[in-house]
């Protein structure tokens, strides 16, 4: 993945837990927290990939 698409994913990643912090709605809360956990492992798993 190139860096520009990590850093997308890195972007959304922290919105999301922005978002999470400043819901007032436990399920929107926790749609937030899903979706930056699905974020980061998509960095996490390209990063792995990288390091062989």
């Amino acid at each position: 993945m190139e860096t520009t698409q990590l850093e997308y994913y890195r972007r959304r990643e922290a919105q999301a837990r922005k978002l999470a912090d400043s819901a007032k709605d436990d399920c929107a809360r926790r749609v937030h927290l899903t979706m930056a956990a699905r974020y980061s492992a998509i960095t996490k798993t390209d990063e792995s990939r990288r390091a062989g």
